[in-house]
């Protein structure tokens, strides 16, 4: 008889999944005169979650030298959960708002610096009875959903009768920022590795949920291989290591293991579309499905444009409860000339 979890089970082939198909990158060739990949930059929106540092998805391909691209990504998730289990309680019924500022900057040929400034507000947002409709209209799980009141705020944990978090007003600030540098390995017609580093620091207040007090270093690698017809493979696998942080230290993991695996293509000459798989491993020592290991779809497009790109992207939580129901991106690149 296994003696893993029923959330250790669950993540088991999801982590390993981006780590096989990142694998397969370094051993398959093709022909491809497309542009690299780009990433859509989204990521696990649990307000538990994303106070730390987890890096967002990151191309294998740098910018330029003296080259600066601009970016800005909003973020908007929406859940309601509710867990009992083995001494511990969670009820989440939340809407979150990030909007991530962005700069990178090419340094040389091989080196890239990037500088990350989230901001965050939690609330009982207005999107409730709108995805109440979309989950019937794809005939996808409510769960609990009919039963509660629409746009409430509410974040209750208990462990073993003590409450760790009991947040019912809403919240907002700036994050944790940070800043990321990145190695280009390999970059060639159909083919790139690059090399990346993050150190997030703590400017955000876990009491509002806008940060989680630790300092966070994050190490890992970026791929992409092109295949022919403007298709192309990409992924990133990482490891971050945290701090002790504000939120709840007892029970918060010091290392997270991250990566992700997509497809894109380019059907149309302004039309790039992507189907985009992240998962990491657990942030708390816990049986609550919401605090452990996670992996998620993302589906949407790129509008192209003459130096910039539009991002649009749904992310849903193909592991029932152990992310937000749904989330919504949308984010704008603009690549400027060169300083």
């Amino acid at each position: 008889m296994s003696n893993k979890s029923p959330v250790e089970s669950n993540f088991s082939w999801a982590f390993y999944l981006p780590v096989s198909f990142l694998f397969s990158l370094f051993f398959y060739s093709s022909q491809c005169n497309a542009e690299a990949s780009s990433p859509f930059l989204t990521r696990d929106q649990n307000p538990l979650v994303m106070i730390y540092g987890l890096p967002l998805p990151t191309a294998a391909r740098i910018i330029k030298q003296n080259k600066v691209r601009l970016s800005t990504s909003l973020n908007i998730s929406n859940t309601i959960n509710a867990e009992n289990i083995a001494g511990e309680s969670l009820f989440i019924d939340a809407e979150t708002y990030q909007l991530n500022l962005l700069l990178e900057y090419g340094l040389n040929k091989n080196w890239m610096m990037k500088f990350q400034l989230p901001m965050i507000a939690n609330n009982g947002g207005f999107l409730d009875s709108w995805i109440d409709r979309y989950h019937q209209l794809l005939n996808l799980p409510e769960y609990i959903r009919p039963l509660n009141p629409l746009d409430r705020f509410q974040i209750n944990y208990q462990r073993n009768g003590s409450s760790l978090i009991n947040l019912q007003q809403r919240t907002s600030g700036i994050g944790d920022a940070s800043i990321q540098l990145g190695y280009q390995a390999t970059s060639t017609t159909d083919f790139n590795l690059s090399y990346w580093s993050s150190l997030k620091l703590p400017t955000g207040d876990a009491q509002k949920l806008t940060g989680s007090g630790s300092t966070d270093l994050a190490l890992w690698l970026a791929a992409d291989q092109g295949l022919k017809k403007d298709k192309w493979l990409f992924g990133n696998l990482g490891i971050m290591f945290m701090s002790d942080g504000d939120l709840m230290p007892d029970i918060q993991k010091n290392t997270v293991l991250f990566g992700s695996a997509g497809f894109q293509m380019h059907p149309w000459e302004k039309i790039l579309l992507k189907l985009q798989l992240d998962g990491h491993s657990a942030f708390y020592d816990s049986n609550i499905r919401f605090l452990g290991p996670v992996v998620q779809l993302s589906f949407g497009g790129s509008v192209l444009f003459k130096s910039s790109s539009l991002d649009i992207v749904i992310t849903e939580d193909i592991q029932v409860r152990a992310s937000p129901d749904v989330s919504f991106n949308l984010s704008w690149k603009i690549l400027l000339g060169k300083l």
